[in-house]
């Protein structure tokens, strides 16, 4: 991969990430079914916090890799 090819993916992903939000229809897709519940309990939960995500993309080779971590396996939300 060279510079360029890395620039031209930030380039694109800054592009689709200025794009308006897909909203609530995606993210219920992917929530599982404890946090439905949740949300068909509390709808409007006014105890709730803005979040946000952070990803790290670096070039490796010829592939653009982005780092992930393994959550340790417990009883509770968040679990792995």
């Amino acid at each position: 991969m060279t510079s360029n090819d890395f620039q031209s993916f930030i380039s694109q992903l800054r592009q689709s990430l200025s794009q308006p939000l897909p909203g609530p229809e995606a993210w219920k897709a992917m929530i599982p079914p404890t946090r439905k519940e949740l949300l068909r309990q509390h709808p409007n939960n006014e105890k709730a916090k803005p979040s946000a995500v952070l990803i790290l993309f670096y070039p490796s080779g010829k592939d653009i890799r982005f780092v992930l971590i393994r959550r340790a396996v417990y009883n509770g939300v968040h679990s792995g």
